[in-house]
């Protein structure tokens, strides 16, 4: 949808080459900047957001289970 504005850029470019390479330049950024916002993200991104898997709490209990009975 974005890349629709690079008609009138290309229109605009027959008459002034420096100004049109501008406008192109920034027709691409728009674009790339918008794709980037609404493009999905990765799941996981190796983050720990101190969630922890059923093996660390079960890892978890059975230490604190250790240092209570001693």
């Amino acid at each position: 949808m974005t890349l629709l504005a690079l008609a009138p850029v290309a229109l605009f470019a027959l008459g002034r080459s420096l100004l049109a390479v501008v406008a192109v330049v920034n027709v691409v950024l728009i674009f790339g900047s918008l794709y980037l916002l609404t493009s999905p993200t990765e799941e996981d991104h190796g983050h720990d957001h101190g969630e922890r898997t059923d093996d660390e709490r079960a890892r978890e209990k059975r230490t604190a289970e250790t240092t209570d009975s001693t």
